[in-house]
């Protein structure tokens, strides 16, 4: 009787571990890449990618990520544009199934709108115009675009 009830608790945890081994809920939040654009005025825009990665598999992964580009001007963050894509990924294909944007700005004397996303094949983008005022009228537009992109094996771009 002994032997059985061993027996059983072994195929019971042997099972169990046969289990959690193939579906594994991994998250992982990480700044994966950081880009610097120099702009002619000596203003540059710093672009940076995020992710939270959760494994549903081992052969299909769903993916979280989020491209910040900022507008600094003499090492200060004037405003930024930001656009969060979902994305599914098998090895062979990529699809994003959401995108969302997010756009502000740090001072007073430039203002955001026009905020705007979508998603289509394995890209979410998200856009939103800056406009720079000095009393009642702008003075510069600037419309930025933020697109982010995930490939077959889950790597962001």
């Amino acid at each position: 009787m002994k032997k059985i009830k061993n027996i059983l608790l072994a195929t019971f945890i042997f099972s169990i571990l046969v289990t959690c081994n193939s579906v594994s809920a991994a998250t992982q939040y990480s700044d994966i890449i950081t880009q610097i654009t120099y702009l002619d005025n000596g203003d540059y825009l710093e672009t940076t990618i995020y992710e939270n990665d959760i494994v549903l598999t081992r052969a299909t992964g769903k993916k979280t990520g989020t491209k910040t580009t900022t507008y600094k001007s003499d090492g200060k963050a004037l405003w930024y544009v930001s656009v969060t894509g979902t994305f599914t990924y098998t090895g062979t294909s990529s699809k994003c199934t959401a995108s969302s944007v997010k756009a502000s700005s740090y001072v007073d004397t430039w203002k955001i709108s026009n905020k705007s996303s979508s998603y289509k094949n394995n890209t979410a983008t998200g856009s939103a115009t800056a406009k720079l005022y000095y009393g009642p009228l702008p003075v510069t537009t600037i419309n930025q675009t933020v697109t982010l992109s995930c490939n077959s094996k889950g790597d962001l771009s």
